[in-house]
């Protein structure tokens, strides 16, 4: 990621901040290593995603009080 990165001049966006985040791990994903446990990964990432859903929950409600 870093050597991509380092070549860009000017950030133009989100958009292309993300195509390059995701064009550098593809490139990375050539040296990973499969993870000791790989079939259990699916829990956390439904937990983490649990807790996301009720933090945005949580921020709607409150923006909701702040409009009113």
């Amino acid at each position: 990621m870093r050597e991509i990165a380092r070549r860009v001049k000017r950030w133009q966006g989100g958009t292309m901040i993300l195509r390059l985040t995701a064009a550098g791990v593809l490139d990375a994903e050539r040296h990973f290593c499969k993870i000791a446990g790989y079939q259990t990964l699916p829990k956390p990432v439904a937990s983490l995603r649990a807790h996301d859903a009720a933090l945005d929950r949580q921020r709607r409600v409150d923006n909701r009080k702040q409009a009113a």
